[in-house]
């Protein structure tokens, strides 16, 4: 393989500069040189950080540091001495990490001089494709290689069909200006799949309950804290994170974990209520009937179900409101004056929230009524056999929670009166990406609800501020995010989100339709996929899937920082610049931050990065990547073009737009959204010295509650909406001849589409007695969502091999182990239920449920061309299965507690290839 241009230099002259004698080092060579002295020590106030000792005569420039998936990215300064990046630190002027970062940011720099990058455009010269095949990579011009990809765009196009391109991006695209749904609607294409999400699906209870696209809690007032499969910081490793809980537990608040194994969290929990995995929503279901059954309904927000939820809403016999003959609205039971009225009538004098009743002929019953007869049911003592936890915790646990909300309780911010209700439930990932996840999201949505804490201050909240609680005709929140169905047309696409249009995302379902078409009702295949930020062979259920669907397609191209996976299977490499090396710009919304000691701010923040060095290797930025693309296959112009599409993605004001007949680069673009949205004091130029603008929001404004008070708006606990969604799917399919999508059960499908969530078994119970444990996963704080390559980088390697034998391990239950015959370090092969099957070293411990077998995440990678420190350690994801009946048919969610068995195979460390 051929070495870049001459900037290899630059990166010699880096290693010169820390003591190092050449480029070639080992992993463990690069590891022992360890940070630059300093870099983690920034100075108080905003004087920036200390200059390493020996590098004087440098600069501290500002950046963004990107090398986590948090949304929330910390920004950071980089010092630069003769153009050569030589430490890394916080950021003063950042809040929200406090003028700190992470272990992960400390060893960013790395990422540049990284010897594994790619660092010219590559052709591939074998034709063979697989993960055992050399690419027989050469280097090639830039030229060469932007009109190969433009040509076979060009020839997509002629043929009048661009549904057979398609772009597979992931957390990478966040900073980039050039969408990926810009790039595929300007070419024509529907395919802007996302390779991310189906194993983290958190999002669909956000979207219908509160109109966002993700939950957030609220720390700083909540005093109870219950997190079931969910991490709350310290297990995410984000300086932000972690400030924000430590904050809330040194003031006292009350952590209760629900989880497998003891997480980070559970280590500074209050209390830790280890569980079988999977069991997450036979537990909420529990914590329902205790709240409905065995409290007096006065321990409940009585006023938050009536005045600010659907539950007072009359359901008729099809399971949907029952709606005014005259207005469509629909109609609740006035229980003092004995009659139906629409919701928003003034002449209420009280909600009823039970009894049935019949009105012109229809019978009808509130909402809350039949929530309550459904969880009849689902007793403490039903949920042990799916859980093993004992009834009496899981009783009292829900009258603790119940107890902390506070009911009644009201507090003022900047002048405005709150409902005051400081207990929060969460659930995340380890929850929500089982078979039953959307069900387990709107649950634990529910049980926030019946108290009260649902974006109010000490509740479940929201992450985004503003008009998003804006009500529909029926008064309820109008479905926004993920609670928009995808709209229905035949034949499906190629991820079959017309099946499932809920989902969050779904990339497998697109290799296995690329397998067999026919079999899914596609009547057409891609010729060319393009692939940025995303490993869709690594982060895939069932990897060798992606790979035999990556054989079959016969053109591929990736935006590429490094050598993966994917790329063995592409036929042009365009290299990638790093966030040091290129321009980055994020814009989010309200989030929690902490600014002092005794300061807690609210913002709504730009970041903006500029390049800090210029590239160590012959790289480029992205973005100019998609713009220049776009320009040699003729869809960078006019109405429809590239541009037209970043101007509406980017919302630019008038002024701003881009020309839809002039050629734009990065900078430029950057320098019009800073103006447009920010005033034209917040140029480009203003970033020479900072990395960001925060908006400092009043603490009553990053309320949802604020812009929505009662009256205003109802939250939906029970999923009206949701249901009839479904309704509309199963007639959609029955006009082309289907009871459910392709490969499922009919049964089996429908019973997660009811209005009120339920428990719908799992899907593996029938090989208990064979495969008798559990396998979970957790990202660990060194690999949060393995963005930047944070498992190749000796510097984040080096202390969690020093340091945390948990990890690259298989945990297992000691007493377990002892009842199967094993021990410490016994080597042993995971075979799931359905066939998949990874390999790896056991830790036992006593750290994990007993039917458990725990794997951190991002372990096992198998590119040729990767550091071979990446190789090491077992691959979950070779367990996960993409059948149809093995899914969240709601979410898309993959199950990541499957089923498996142990098989003995030796001893010793190390890990699969």
């Amino acid at each position: 393989m051929a070495e870049s241009r001459s900037s290899s230099n630059i990166a010699e002259a880096f290693w010169k500069q820390r003591g190092a004698d050449s480029l070639g080092q080992t992993a463990a060579e690069m590891a022992a040189a360890g940070p630059a002295a300093g870099a983690d020590t920034p100075a108080a106030g905003p004087v920036g950080p200390i200059v390493p000792p020996g590098l004087e005569g440098g600069q501290w420039k500002p950046v963004m540091c990107k090398l986590c998936g948090n949304k929330t990215w910390c920004t950071a300064r980089a010092y630069v001495k003769d153009g050569i990046l030589l430490s890394f630190a916080g950021d003063p002027e950042n809040a929200a990490s406090g003028g700190k970062l992470c272990n992960r940011g400390q060893a960013a720099m790395m990422n540049v001089y990284n010897p594994y990058r790619v660092k010219a455009p590559m052709k591939r010269t074998n034709p063979n494709k697989g993960l055992d095949e050399d690419p027989g990579w050469v280097e090639i011009s830039w030229d060469e290689a932007l009109d190969t990809v433009a040509l076979k765009m060009r020839e997509i196009a002629e043929r009048g069909d661009p549904r057979r391109f398609a772009h597979c991006f992931g957390f990478a695209s966040w900073a980039n200006i050039v969408s990926d749904e810009a790039f595929c609607r300007a070419f024509g294409s529907p395919y802007d799949i996302q390779g991310r999400g189906h194993l983290c699906p958190v999002h669909i209870g956000a979207s219908f309950v509160n109109g966002t696209f993700l939950d957030k809690q609220d720390v700083e007032y909540a005093n109870y804290f219950l997190t079931i499969g969910g991490s709350l910081g310290p297990n995410t490793g984000s300086a932000h994170g972690m400030r924000a809980v430590a904050r809330a537990l040194e003031r006292g608040m009350k952590l209760v974990v629900v989880d497998p194994r003891m997480s980070p969290e559970a280590a500074q929990a209050d209390e830790w209520i280890p569980i079988r995995p999977g069991g997450d929503l036979a537990f909420t279901l529990a914590m329902l009937h205790v709240m409905l059954h065995e409290l007096p309904i006065t321990d409940l927000d009585v006023r938050f179900i009536k005045e600010r939820s659907n539950l007072p809403y009359l359901i008729g016999e099809d399971k949907l409101y029952l709606a005014d003959v005259a207005s469509g609205k629909p109609l609740v039971w006035d229980s003092v004056t004995a009659e139906a009225k629409t919701f928003d009538d003034p002449t209420i004098k009280d909600f009823a929230l039970e009894g049935e009743y019949e009105i012109g002929g229809r019978r009808a019953t509130p909402a809350f009524a039949l929530l309550k007869a459904r969880m009849a049911e689902y007793t403490p003592e039903w949920q042990e056999q799916h859980t093993t936890v004992p009834p009496e915790t899981i009783r009292r646990v829900t009258r603790d929670f119940v107890a902390a909300a506070e009911v009644g309780a009201t507090i003022s911010l900047d002048g405005a009166v709150f409902p005051l209700r400081p207990a929060v439930i969460k659930s995340e990932r380890g929850a929500y990406s089982t078979t039953h996840g959307a069900y387990q999201h709107f649950a634990v949505k529910i049980v926030a609800g019946l108290v009260g804490a649902t974006d109010v201050p000490g509740g479940f909240l929201g992450s985004e501020q503003g008009p998003l609680l804006s009500p529909g005709p029926d008064g309820v929140v109008s479905p926004k995010q993920e609670a928009q169905p995808v709209p229905w047309h035949m034949p499906p696409s190629i991820d079959l989100r017309e099946y499932y249009p809920h989902r969050h995302t779904s990339p497998y379902l697109a290799w296995k339709t690329i397998l067999d078409p026919e079999k899914y009702g596609v009547d057409h295949n891609l010729d060319m996929l393009m692939v940025y930020g995303s490993n869709p062979i690594h982060s895939n259920c069932t990897p060798r899937h992606a790979i035999e669907a990556f054989k079959k397609i016969p053109f591929m191209v990736e935006i590429a920082f490094l050598y993966d996976e994917t790329s063995q299977f592409c036929d042009i490499l365009l290299p990638e610049s790093s966030i040091f090396e290129r321009y980055g710009l994020l814009e989010y919304g309200d989030h929690v931050v902490h600014a002092a000691d005794d300061a807690i701010l609210r913002t709504r923040t730009l970041q903006v990065s500029k390049p800090v060095i210029d590239p160590a290797w012959n790289t480029r930025q992205a973005d100019d990547l998609y713009i220049e693309i776009a320009e040699r296959a003729g869809f960078l112009y006019g109405e429809g073009g590239l541009n037209a599409h970043i101007n509406r993605t980017l919302d630019l004001c008038e002024e701003h737009k881009l020309d839809l007949d002039n050629k734009y680069l990065t900078a430029d673009i950057i320098d019009r959204v800073a103006r447009c949205h920010y005033g034209e004091e917040h140029g480009l130029e203003y970033f020479d010295g900072h990395a960001l603008i925060p908006e400092l929001l009043s603490k009553a404004q990053s309320y949802n509650f604020y812009w929505y008070p009662w009256g205003k708006t109802r939250h939906p606990l029970y999923f009206n909406h949701f249901y009839a969604n479904g309704q509309e799917l199963k007639s959609n399919l029955a006009g082309i001849g289907l009871e459910a999508p392709p490969g499922w059960d009919p049964e089996g499908f429908w019973k997660h589409w009811e209005p009120i969530p339920q428990w719908v078994g799992r899907c593996d119970e029938a090989y208990a007695a064979e495969y008798d444990l559990r396998a979970m996963v957790w990202t660990t704080p060194q690999t949060r969502m393995c963005a930047g390559d944070q498992i190749g980088n000796p510097w984040v390697r080096e202390p969690v091999k020093a340091f945390d034998p948990y990890d690259y391990r298989i945990l297992i239950n000691s007493e377990t182990a002892r009842r199967k015959g094993l021990e410490d370090k016994s080597r042993v092969r995971v075979e799931a239920f359905w066939g998949g099957s990874t390999e790896g070293v056991l830790k036992t411990t006593e750290l994990i449920h007993p039917e458990a077998l725990g794997f951190p995440g991002h372990h096992g990678f198998k590119g040729q061309l990767r550091n071979p420190i990446t190789w090491e350690g077992p691959d979950f994801n070779d367990l996960l299965s993409d059948r149809e009946g093995e899914f969240d048919p709601i979410s898309c969610a993959t199950d990541i507690t499957p089923r498996v068995r142990l098989v003995p195979i030796g001893r010793g460390e190390g890990g699969v290839r």
